[in-house]
This record gives structure tokens, sequence and C-alpha cells, in this order.
């Protein structure tokens, strides 16, 4: 399983990102969780997008890969 963490960004804005359980970052899931982020996209958005790969991780990353 993995978990979501709040973060602040340079400007103090709050972004969310998944770690796994053992608080390893998943790469390229957080790269498109900034990237939503550094478009102004809703922080609820950000934080929504997080939990549900949250539930997913491992097709996750397999998701990214088609943007």
């Amino acid at each position: 399983m993995a978990k979501v963490i709040k973060v602040k960004n340079e400007e103090e804005n709050v972004i969310y990102l998944l770690t796994s359980n053992e608080g390893i970052p998943f790469l390229y899931v957080n790269k498109y969780l900034k990237f939503l982020d550094t478009i102004n996209r809703s922080p609820n958005t950000i934080k929504s997008y997080a939990y549900r790969f949250d539930l997913v991780p491992p097709k996750s990353t397999d998701f990214l890969f088609h943007l």
C-alpha cells in the first residue's frame, strides 16, 4: 500500500504526494501531482488525484505513461 502526505511547496501552497509505507516516494506519480500544482489546479483536485493513485499504485504509473 501507499500513503498520501501533505507538504508545502516553495510558494507555501499545500500539495499532496504519494509515498510507500516505507516513505519512498513514487517518482512519476509525484511528478504528475507537482505538474498539476504548477498549472494551478485546485488543491482539492490534487488531493483527490493523490488519493485515487493511492488506491491503485501499480496501475498509476501505467496511466502516467499514456499522458
